[in-house]
């Protein structure tokens, strides 16, 4: 079950290892850890698994190296 991540009170909560997790990380978990996160108030529950988009850090930061040749 996908959720994102809202509230980080611990490293560890009711054994689901958060400690290399910021808030508003996606994280894929088995259904009882995730729905035990979501009724404790550290996450939403996502209605279906999250898009990946490819390129979107080149585009993001302006690079355009594509097109670009040597001299």
């Amino acid at each position: 079950m996908w959720i994102r991540l809202t509230r980080r009170l611990a490293d560890y909560i009711d054994g689901v290892d958060l400690s290399r997790r910021s808030v508003g990380d996606l994280l894929d978990l088995p259904d009882r850890d995730a729905e035990m996160l979501v009724a404790e108030g550290c996450a939403l529950a996502l209605e279906r698994e999250p898009q990946k988009h490819i390129g979107t850090r080149a585009a993001a930061n302006g690079s355009s190296r594509r097109n670009k040749r040597r001299a």
